[in-house]
């Protein structure tokens, strides 16, 4: 009888984890992944929104009534749910006249809120900034019994809010110097903690901005990692082909950053139509994301989209992002994006509305690092949500923990007259997501590579072979991904003695997944369990999981062991004290490593 020599490749240990597609709506998340929230009587709009520390979601809108105008803050569970803790069954409402705008929270989970107020008995409004303790009620801390409102009799709107790493509260928006005439100036401002104005900043707290250009205003904003201070929003006032997206930068005291665009500016065209920012994100790299809308005139034919446009951090168009720089999401009907927000992976989502003559939705889309659609998301890189009729729309995004994507906006309660606040999620992807293929849990005689894969989300697996001890690894052969079976088997070309392989799994998204090498003659090694280690990066713990009794030791780069620990199917490692650096996790018994990095 012919003997054989096999290797199996057992890479089965996410066959319980579940990669559903991404951009479909989460149906354990409120009731079929939609929630609609109807504070009794009352008209909501102008929403923002944050998702907490905790994946809770604090929501914060204007409501009007008969006897009701203000501020509405509502707090919901990461299921959907009303979180009945927070104010009075969720919901804390201020007759105070505010229309809040922007909102931002603080690490200590105190609600930063900014936004104006129209004056009784005058024709203008007024810049309001009010700040709640973490369980809705007013900060009494903060400014006068923790509501700022400026007293300068002039125009004044605060549109958005961003806090710097000090606690110090920045706010944009827009100057009407002469209402009459239309001359907008750019408004920013910065308040001390307290909520007193900081006088270190611009003309004692504020700085007051007109464009080289015209009239223009500053609708969101956000700060890069050195402090300077960027705005996105609208230039070129006082017509629809006049318009454009108008990004601005400044330093950390006010003035204008001239080493950005053109003496701190930066105007972007996309149709030479009606175009103006609604969100920007800045990324890690520091690359900074605009989106919106262009309204193209309907001589020209052209549906109004979806704008995005990416700079670098200088202002720049970043060439690597879509066609120059810019991408127009386009549906088949008008669209316009409200809000961005960046998962974990890079990958960037883009939220707001769709409408025809007699219908409105929830409209969401995913890009590329590159600006590319994500196909794999949604349908074709699209979803477009019916909540309610006519006039649904997201007006803000944020990412949970685990990657699923959460849209806060409002719809109309059925009657152009009443409006409810309106929350989907849908599906996203792991931030730090498990590895695709794990280890390599036995092999015997055969020289014949088996393997598994429970991850359906692989396009294609690329076995690859190294001579040189684990290093200079080439391919051998491409395996197309069957998931519906999810097994695998491949010859090995020769009987080599010195050959070692791995197995690199290619995902659906282009992202890259390998397992760990195996020398093909070390009999000693038969029926050894493997491992693999999630998160990594980590800052904390990493689990372990192997599919048995593992022994492994932690080392550094140098070799030397810093513990050794058993593992038994899953268990974790504490590095929450090592210094950040690369560390190695070692199988004891037959020298396997994976490397794992320490933020």
């Amino acid at each position: 009888m012919k003997k054989i020599l096999i290797f199996t490749y057992c890479l089965a240990s996410l066959v319980c984890y579940s990669y559903a597609q991404p951009g479909k709506l989460d149906s354990s998340f409120g009731t079929n992944g939609i929630v609609i929230t109807n504070y009794p009587d009352e008209y909501n709009q102008y929403q923002s929104s944050a998702v907490l520390n905790d994946d809770k979601i604090v929501v914060s809108s204007y409501i009007s009534g008969l006897s009701t105008a203000g501020i509405l803050l509502t707090r919901y569970l990461p299921d959907g749910t009303l979180d009945i803790t927070f104010g009075n069954q969720g919901f804390s409402a201020f007759n105070n006249m505010v229309i809040g705008s922007g909102l931002a929270v603080q690490p200590d989970g105190k609600i930063v809120i900014a936004g104006y107020m129209p004056i009784k008995g005058e024709s203008r409004t007024t810049i309001a900034i009010l700040r709640f303790l973490p369980d809705g009620s007013p900060d009494s801390s903060f400014a006068n019994n923790g509501e700022y409102l400026d007293n300068t009799g002039r125009q004044l709107y605060a549109f958005d809010v961003a806090l710097q790493p000090d606690g110090k509260i920045i706010i944009c928006g827009r100057y009407d110097k002469d209402p009459d005439r239309g001359i907008l100036y750019q408004m920013l401002a910065r308040f001390n903690t307290d909520g007193s104005p900081d006088i270190s900043f611009g003309d004692n707290g504020e700085k007051i901005h007109y464009s080289a250009s015209t009239n223009s205003y500053a609708h969101v904003i956000s700060l890069q990692a050195n402090g300077k201070i960027v705005t996105g929003g609208i230039i070129g006032i006082g017509g629809s082909l006049s318009d454009h997206f108008y990004l601005a930068c400044y330093q950390t005291d006010g003035e204008p950053d001239n080493a950005f665009g053109i003496n701190g500016e930066v105007i972007t065209d996309f149709d030479q139509n009606g175009e103006f920012i609604t969100d920007i994100t800045i990324q890690p790299d520091g690359k900074i994301i605009a989106v919106g809308a262009a309204h193209s005139p309907q001589w020209n034919r052209i549906i109004p989209y979806m704008a995005v446009a990416r700079y670098n951090a200088d202002g720049s168009f970043d060439e690597s992002f879509g066609a120059g720089g810019k991408v127009k999401v386009v549906f088949d009907s008008s669209s316009q994006a409200n809000s961005v927000a960046l998962q974990g992976n890079g990958k960037i989502v883009i939220g707001g509305w769709w409408s025809s003559t007699t219908d409105g939705r929830f409209a969401i889309a995913r890009l590329s690092d590159n600006g590319a659609i994500d196909s794999t998301f949604g349908t074709n890189g699209k979803t477009l949500t019916d909540i309610n009729t006519p006039g649904d729309q997201i007006l803000s995004l944020g990412i949970q923990k685990n990657g699923n994507i959460v849209a806060s906006g409002q719809t109309n309660g059925g009657t152009i007259s009443t409006s409810n606040i309106a929350l989907a999620r849908y599906l996203g992807d792991p931030s730090n997501p498990r590895p695709t293929i794990a280890q390599i849990k036995r092999w015997i005689r055969n020289h014949i590579l088996h393997f598994e894969d429970a991850n359906t989300n692989a396009a294609y697996y690329v076995i690859e072979k190294s001579t040189a001890n684990n290093t200079g690894f080439v391919p051998v052969t491409r395996i197309t991904a069957n998931a519906a079976t999810n097994n695998y088997s491949y010859t090995l070309p020769e009987a080599a003695t010195q050959s070692t392989y791995r197995i690199k799994a290619v995902n659906k998204d282009n992202s890259i997944t390998y397992s760990s090498p195996i020398t093909s003659s070390d009999p000693a090694k038969a029926g050894v369990a493997s491992f693999t280690i999630y998160p990594n990066p980590a800052k904390n713990r990493i689990t372990v999981e192997t599919s048995g009794t593992v022994q492994l030791r932690l080392q550094n780069s140098n070799g030397r062991v810093l513990l050794t620990q058993m593992v038994n199917g899953k268990g974790s490692i504490d590095i929450s004290k090592l210094p950040n650096g690369i560390y190695y996790v070692v199988n004891t018994v037959n020298g396997e490593s994976l490397k794992v990095v320490k933020e």
